[in-house]
């Protein structure tokens, strides 16, 4: 078989006749699919340009949103914050009353204590005062003894019989009046110690300063006129410094120690003064 002879062949076949409207029903069959998919791709299309054109607004409304939370969150946590501020204040304000409490009772303790304390000290003081008085009276009463001795010795003395020379009645006023002079000094140094208690130990600079230790202002004067007063030879002196002189009679030379004792001066002892102190030496006789 050649080519010419399946030509002919072909040639001599009948011809077919298509079915009617099959061309219209081809076109409707093929026409449906394609409207429904172009349907279906404008419909997409619409929807993802929808989408995209709503894309900034609905990422803007997510923003507000989160920042919608994000502050409410923060306002809650402020205002929980706040809350735990009061109820710590309040705590604070309570501690601190309850420690100005505390503080105000610890002063007031230390207060009282201070007081007890001062109160032992006046105690104290006024027992140790106490202590030298009675010692000062004892003093008082060995002085009333020598002069009891004094005028036992007077009273011998003038037992014996009088020189022609002497004066008798003179002598003896002499010597009663010495000796009266030694206990005005004695009470004058005693005075001058009782002021000295309550000042540090250190003697009165005038009579004024102590006219409340004095049992009387006449003390202070010699008995033999009544108006010589005794000289205050170390003002202010310490009691504890025994050998200074602290007062003098003009008169009959008598001097009363800074320790409240009062001596007679004789020939062997001499005032001198050193380093501005008056004080007391003996002399040597060869």
């Amino acid at each position: 078989m050649n080519e010419n002879y399946i030509e002919q062949i072909l040639r001599k076949t009948p011809r077919v006749r298509p079915p009617a409207n099959l061309l219209p029903n081809l076109q409707r069959d093929i026409e449906l699919p394609r409207s429904a998919s172009r349907t279906t791709n404008r419909e997409s299309l619409s929807a993802a340009g929808w989408f995209r054109r709503w894309i900034p607004a609905l990422g803007l409304a997510v923003c507000f949103l989160v920042c919608a939370v994000v502050f409410g969150i923060q306002a809650f946590r402020i205002s929980e914050l706040r809350d735990r501020d009061r109820e710590w204040q309040s705590a604070n304000a309570a501690s601190t009353e309850q420690a100005l409490a505390a503080a105000t009772s610890q002063a007031a303790a230390t207060a009282e204590l201070e007081q007890l304390r001062k109160d032992f000290a006046d105690a104290q003081r006024l027992r140790a005062e106490i202590e030298q008085l009675r010692a000062e009276t004892g003093e008082l009463a060995s002085l009333r003894a020598q002069n009891q001795q004094l005028r036992e010795e007077l009273k011998a003395q003038n037992k014996l019989p009088p020189k022609p020379e002497e004066d008798f009645f003179a002598t003896a006023a002499e010597r009663a009046t010495r000796i009266k002079c030694i206990n005005n000094i004695k009470q004058v140094g005693l005075a001058a110690r009782l002021w000295s208690n309550d000042h540090g130990d250190y003697l009165p600079r005038d009579y004024d300063t102590m006219k409340a230790e004095l049992v009387t202002d006449k003390v202070t004067f010699c008995p033999k006129d009544g108006v010589t007063r005794y000289e205050i030879l170390s003002p202010g002196v310490s009691e504890r410094q025994s050998q200074i002189v602290y007062t003098r009679c003009l008169i009959h030379n008598n001097v009363g120690m800074a320790d409240g004792s009062a001596q007679q001066l004789s020939d062997s002892r001499q005032l001198v003064q050193r380093d501005g102190k008056w004080i007391l030496v003996r002399l040597e006789f060869e």
